[in-house]
């Protein structure tokens, strides 16, 4: 698993420091699924594998990444995690540009509900409902609905 994510990091474009070799109190993200080793770093992206219950984590712990991230996401988790802010980013983050309209519309489509069938519920033409999803799908920057629906279920937004 160590040489996996050490390969995607440097497909990411990040450098790969031991953990071993790291200075006390380095400001560099430790990428890890030990607790001992979370315990004593700064800042912490969580390992979790499917196979392992979650355990009470450190404080440290500012992030959660599992093996199904790609190596812009883990680049998108370190930087976040460098500027001390939660990985993945929580609800109001990540979904902070969606007007109430937008967040509302993904809901429906999180539902399983097509195009006609929001307008007809939300008293909107399909017109507008298609304007508002091709507006979150740029906002959250994914080129699907389906990959929206997948980015919301995922992260727990709906």
């Amino acid at each position: 698993m160590q040489l996996a994510l050490t390969q995607l990091a440097v497909l990411a474009g990040l450098s790969v420091v031991p953990s071993t070799s790291l200075a006390d109190g380095a400001d560099l993200p430790l990428l890890t699924d030990d607790l001992a080793a979370a315990a004593q770093a700064r800042r912490v992206l969580w390992l979790q594998t499917q196979a392992q219950p979650l355990p009470t984590l450190p404080a440290a712990v500012l992030g959660r990444i599992d093996l199904d991230i790609t190596p812009t996401q883990l680049r998108q988790a370190v930087e976040t995690v460098l500027q001390d802010r939660p990985w993945p980013p929580t609800l109001g983050e990540e979904l902070k540009g969606l007007s109430e309209r937008e967040r509302e519309i993904l809901g429906l489509l999180v539902q399983g509900l097509r195009d006609r069938d929001i307008a007809d519920r939300l008293i909107l033409s399909e017109s507008t409902i298609k304007f508002h999803l091709n507006n979150v799908l740029s906002k959250l920057q994914v080129q699907t609905r389906y990959q929206a629906i997948y980015q919301a279920t995922r992260n727990g937004w709906i």
